[in-house]
C-alpha cells in the first residue's frame, strides 16, 4: 500500500528526468562558481556591504548543499564560519586577503550572539535552520537575514526536486534501502559529534554542566517542551550566575558586578 501511495504521489508530481538533471546542474554551478568568486581577489563589488552579502550567501549555500544529518550537524560549521573565521582551518582573513571571504573580519558575530541565537532558535517553532536567518540578520541586518535564509534552505529544496524524478526507480532497488540504513545511522553519529563540539564550546564550568543535564532530563524523561525547558534553565542560569554557584563565570563580561562574585578566581585558574 505504501508503494502504491508513493507511485500516485510521484505521478502527481509529474516531473520528467530532464527537469531533475537541470536542477542538479544548476545546484552544482551555484556551488562551484560563487565559491571561486568569493575567494578571488580580482573580483570587484559595488560596495563592502555587497561583498559581505555575497560571501554570506555563498557560505550558507555551501553548507546547505553539502550537509547531511539535520540541523544540529550544521552548528559546528556555522560556528566556524561566523565566529572563528580566523581559526586554523579556515583562516579567511589571512589566507584570502582582499576577497569577499575576508570581508567582515575574523568574526561575523560574537560567540555570545551565536549562543543567544541558538537558544532562541531552539525555543521557537520551526526547524533549526531558521538559525541562519538570525545569524544573517545579526551580521548584516534585514537583508542579511533574508540572504541567510535563502542560502541555507535553497539547496535542499533544489536537490529534493532534482532527485524526485529518479526516486521511483531507486527506491525499488534493495541496495538503495541498505544504503539508507547506513546513511541514517551515520547521521546520528554526526549529530552526536556536533553535540560534543557544542559541549566543549559552551559548557565551561560545573554550574553550566548541571543546567545542561537538567534540561536533558526535563525534556527526555518528563516530557517538558523545549521552549519551557530553555526558559526555565535560563532563569536557573541567571540565579547560578548571580550567586556564583558552580562558577566562576569568567567568560561572562559582567562577572564581578555582584557581591558573591570573586574575579580573583579567574586570575588563579
Amino acid at each position: 500500500d505504501g508503494v502504491e501511495d508513493e507511485d500516485g504521489f510521484l505521478r502527481h508530481m509529474g516531473m520528467p528526468p530532464l527537469t531533475g538533471y537541470v536542477l542538479a546542474l544548476i545546484a552544482l554551478v551555484l556551488l562551484a562558481v560563487p565559491w571561486w568568486l568569493v575567494l578571488s581577489p580580482d573580483v570587484a563589488y559595488p560596495s563592502t556591504n555587497a561583498a559581505q552579502l555575497f560571501a554570506l550567501w555563498q557560505t550558507l549555500y555551501r553548507m546547505g548543499i553539502t550537509i547531511y544529518g539535520g540541523g544540529q550537524v550544521v552548528l559546528p560549521m556555522l560556528e566556524n564560519e561566523f565566529v572563528n573565521r580566523c581559526g586554523d582551518s579556515p583562516n579567511y582573513v589571512d589566507d584570502f586577503p582582499g576577497t569577499a571571504a575576508a570581508a567582515g573580519g575574523c568574526s561575523w558575530v560574537s560567540a555570545e550572539t551565536f549562543a543567544f541565537g541558538l537558544a532562541l532558535a531552539q525555543s521557537l517553532p520551526g526547524p533549526l535552520f531558521n538559525f541562519s536567518a538570525f545569524l544573517g540578520a545579526a551580521y548584516l541586518g534585514a537583508a542579511g537575514g533574508f540572504v541567510g535564509f535563502l542560502g541555507l534552505f535553497g539547496p535542499g529544496v533544489m536537490l529534493i526536486y532534482a532527485f524526485m524524478p529518479f526516486w521511483d526507480r531507486l527506491r525499488r532497488r534493495h541496495w538503495t534501502r541498505c544504503l539508507l540504513v547506513g546513511m541514517n545511522a551515520s547521521s546520528i553519529g554526526l549529530v552526536f559529534t556536533a553535540c560534543v563540539k557544542l559541549y566543549a564550546s559552551y559548557v565551561r564550568n560545573f554550574g553550566e554542566a548541571v543546567i545542561m543535564l537538567l534540561a536533558m532530563v526535563l525534556v527526555r524523561f518528563y516530557g517538558v517542551k523545549a521552549p519551557l525547558a530553555i526558559i526555565g534553565c535560563a532563569g536557573l542560569g541567571w540565579a547560578f550566575y548571580v550567586l556564583d554557584l558552580g562558577g566562576p563565570y569568567c567568560h561572562v563580561p559582567t562577572y564581578g558586578n555582584y557581591m558573591f562574585h570573586d574575579p580573583a578566581r579567574c586570575t588563579r585558574r
